[in-house]
């Protein structure tokens, strides 16, 4: 099936692209649970709203 198909290209690029990428990620959220994932994507953007963020001076200026 194409779905079938498609799923997978989906799930090998994500692994693929974690792989390359994890060390630049603060958080990965897994969407197999939608409550959970929201829950978690809730809880994330709350952080980054009340904690102060850091990054290099040189992306300010």
């Amino acid at each position: 099936l194409q779905q079938d198909t498609d799923l997978k290209k989906t799930v090998d690029e994500s692994a693929r692209i974690q792989r390359a990428y994890n060390h630049y990620f603060d958080l990965t959220i897994v969407n197999d649970n939608l409550d959970k994932a929201f829950e978690k994507l809730q809880t994330a953007i709350e952080r980054l709203r009340l904690e102060p963020q850091w990054v290099p001076i040189s992306w300010v200026y």
